[in-house]
């Protein structure tokens, strides 16, 4: 166990805004350009009409720090500044966790981190700033650091004293460094630390703290690195720990003093064990510095705190796109209805489709308001929104959003969609969504509420099927116009009890096998006309037991039962 000395002091580093300016940027008008950018539009804006110049010192240098290997090598073998311009773009496009918010987070990062680069480290030649800019860019604020101005330093008393009782010819009590600074990035890494040392006016990285010492002697340089590790011990857990072994020693010198040997220590050359740990504790930092990420920062807006679920169903839509409706449900217990300050519930619902390259391909929005004591949480535990998009068949990246506009916070999810394709001219059918009746004015109030089939509905508003009123199915059906004339349409409605996959694997990851036993099914045969694609039923599962079932629609030719096309949903039943 090893203790500080109560003669020891460990000061808490944090980072200062006190920076020297080295240089001015250059580039001079061109440069100047950069003041006036504050936010990602305007990023955006510049790189547009960025001359070769331009690009090649303010846009091209700073980003390729942040690329991993594969990126840089994707980035390098594009030939022209346009395709440069469109894979940086793309860029700051991909990583965004929220597309749907204002701006993106780590961009607006990544400016403001530029122009105090410029401000602070800024150097006259190539990169034009050294190398505290080279990490400030990619992971920003240290979270610890250490300035030394450099200059003559005086070994700290009580272990000069103890060195100079145990040697013959003690080190040297003053030692002399050149500016310097020791940066820890511990949220990045829990012992990633770098050293920085001033030279020609700019800081370069070095390998070890050591390297700031040049004595001829062994014994000097150890016991002033000993000196200058006291000063920023708290840096890092790692500088920590090793300071506090090599101060055991000097503990253990103290004692011997006193008449009590050290059986761990050589007495000769102390030092020596110093030493080691100094080793062993470059060694530790150079491994923390492996395998890093290209760059890193902390989210400001783009942070999830509010819950909600998405239910997406596809329909056909004009022009040859496709229509997506989406019901998201977020819990009304987030929206702080204990709070007397908060007079309504205020909710944005945002919908977001992006293609492969990641350019927006359909947006949407909505808005729930409800005065706060209008909410009724036993009756509608969720807050309901709807959202149309339109978009073109494709693998597409979609993203939802929900917003309290009262506080200010969001809630977002992102994932891979295949945007169905209804072309052609068999017989197709939409996904299934499910609704619920509207029948009072507080429902109204509370839910978005629709037409379908001269019946008001809303997207259906609970995670679970509740028994105790039917739920409505609604689908729709495309080119019953393609059945040979005088055929009807047979439309089945089918529940079935799953039946889970044998293996913990897959029950884990919620597979089914093909649905199993049925517990209930609707039969009609209609005329194959326009009115028979579009269909509403209403489907009672009161006598249902609770638990997980799989809801069936199948359509086929009723003379011909070889054309036939089938849609399925997982429901969840239970109140």
């Amino acid at each position: 166990m090893f203790q500080i000395s109560k003669k020891t002091l460990l000061p808490c580093l944090s980072f200062t805004a006190g920076l020297l300016l080295a240089h001015p940027f250059p580039g001079g008008a061109q440069t100047a350009a950069w003041d006036s950018v504050n936010t990602p539009a305007q990023y955006l804006a510049l790189l547009a009409t960025a001359d070769q110049a331009l690009f090649r010192r303010d846009f091209e240098i700073p980003f390729l720090l942040l690329l991993d290997a594969q990126q840089r090598q994707d980035y390098d073998g594009l030939a022209s500044m346009e395709q440069r311009k469109e894979f940086i773009r793309f860029y700051w496009r991909e990583p965004d966790p929220d597309p749907l918010l204002p701006q993106n987070d780590w961009l607006a990062e990544f400016i403001r981190r530029f122009k105090f680069v410029k401000a602070h480290f800024a150097t006259a030649a190539s990169p034009y700033f050294d190398d505290r800019g080279k990490y400030y860019l990619k992971y920003g604020e240290p979270q610890f650091r250490f300035v030394d101005e450099g200059g003559l330093k005086v070994m700290d008393y009580f272990t000069y004293q103890t060195l100079r009782r145990t040697y013959r010819v003690p080190p040297s009590q003053k030692y002399s460094v050149p500016p310097n600074e020791s940066w820890g990035y511990e949220q990045v890494r829990r012992e990633f630390v770098v050293h920085f040392v001033e030279e020609d006016s700019a800081f370069r990285e070095i390998g070890s703290l050591g390297d700031i010492l040049h004595s001829s002697s062994m014994k000097d340089n150890i016991w002033h690195w000993h000196d200058l590790m006291k000063q920023r011990a708290s840096i890092s857990p790692l500088m920590l720990e090793t300071f506090l072994k090599s101060e055991d020693v000097v503990e253990q010198l103290d004692l011997s003093t006193l008449g009590v040997k050290s059986v761990r220590i050589d007495q000769s050359h102390p030092h020596e064990f110093v030493s080691r740990e100094k080793l062993s504790e470059d060694l530790h930092e150079e491994r923390a510095k492996q395998g890093l990420p290209s760059s890193a920062y902390r989210p400001v807006h783009a942070v999830n705190k509010i819950d909600f679920s998405e239910d997406i169903s596809q329909f056909q839509g004009p022009e040859g796109r496709t229509r997506i409706e989406v019901t998201l449900r977020s819990p009304l217990h987030q929206y702080h209805l204990q709070d007397p300050k908060v007079d309504s519930i205020r909710i944005e619902y945002a919908g977001l489709l992006r293609d492969v390259g990641l350019k927006s391909v359909a947006q949407a929005r909505s808005t729930l308001e409800i005065p706060r004591q209008r909410v009724n949480p036993k009756a509608f535990p969720d807050a309901v929104g709807n959202l149309v998009l339109l978009a073109p068949p494709a693998e597409d990246e979609v993203t939802f959003q929900v917003r309290d506009q009262v506080k200010d916070r969001v809630g977002f999810s992102k994932r891979n969609l295949a945007v169905r394709s209804f072309a052609g001219d068999s017989l197709m059918l939409s996904d299934i969504r499910l609704f619920t009746e509207v029948r009072s004015a507080a429902q109204r109030r509370f839910l978005p509420t629709l037409e379908r089939q001269g019946l008001q509905v809303a997207p259906y508003p609970y995670a679970n099927i509740r028994k105790q009123e039917p739920v409505y199915c609604y689908f729709e059906i495309y080119n019953l116009d393609t059945f040979d004339t005088g055929h009807d349409v047979t439309i089945s409605l089918s529940v079935y009890r799953t039946r889970e996959a044998g293996n913990l694997v897959q029950k884990l990851a919620g597979v089914f096998s093909r649905p199993g036993e049925e517990i209930l099914s609707i039969q009609s045969v209609q005329p194959a006309t326009e009115e028979s694609g579009r269909q509403l039923l209403a489907v009672d599962l009161s006598k249902l037991e609770n638990g997980v079932y799989i809801l069936e629609v199948v359509v086929a030719d009723a003379e011909n039962t070889g054309i036939r096309v089938e849609s399925h949903k997982k429901i969840v039943v239970g109140d």
